[in-house]
């Protein structure tokens, strides 16, 4: 498991790599931020849950920062609770992107499930009141194959699926390589 782990983790910070590389030479000023699910409701409720969540945030932002080479500043939370906004606290010294301010004094438009459920981004009453928008974008609806959402996380799930069964076939003498279509 821990030789896994550090393949996987290995094969990350060479994508992640590239795309700072690439950031670099366009002279883009990327801030990086971790994205993580957590259980909010416990978390308000039980003082346990609570520490448990800072130390878990403090793991996975020195893991990232590890492959990045740069602090992470901010935190999101993958698929919130409706119970979540606002957040108002500091996690691991870090402040999270359901802060009041981030709603309060700007505007929020994301392109979650492959659409743009908040209306277009210029078209946001933020732009329209010269207030900053926190535009949430998700790389995966707008490159690869396949037209509807769906199809773009079944091409991705088909491609990953092959790059981990490269790895195991390299690093597990035991494992035979399957067809894609055989783990359907």
């Amino acid at each position: 498991l821990a030789n896994w782990g550090c393949s996987t983790r290995a094969f990350l910070a060479g994508e992640i790599d590239a795309v700072l590389r690439e950031a670099n030479d366009a002279a883009v000023n990327l801030e990086i931020a971790l994205n993580m699910d957590i259980p909010v409701d416990e978390v308000r409720q039980d003082a346990e849950v609570a520490a448990a969540l800072e130390a878990a945030v403090e793991r996975e932002c020195a893991m990232l920062e590890s492959i990045t080479g740069q602090r992470v500043s901010m935190i999101s939370f993958h698929r919130p609770s409706p119970n979540l906004r606002p957040y108002d606290r500091i996690l691991a010294g870090r402040g999270n992107t359901y802060e009041s301010r981030f709603f309060d004094e700007i505007g929020y438009c994301s392109d979650s499930r492959g659409a743009w459920r908040h209306g277009r981004p210029r078209d946001h009453a933020a732009i329209a009141e010269g207030r900053a928008l926190q535009l949430l974008t998700h790389a995966i609806w707008w490159v690869g194959e396949g037209d509807r959402p769906e199809d773009r996380l079944s091409a991705f799930l088909d491609r990953r699926f092959s790059l981990l069964e490269t790895e195991l076939a390299a690093h597990c003498a035991v494992h035979t390589p399957r067809k894609l279509k055989e783990r359907i």
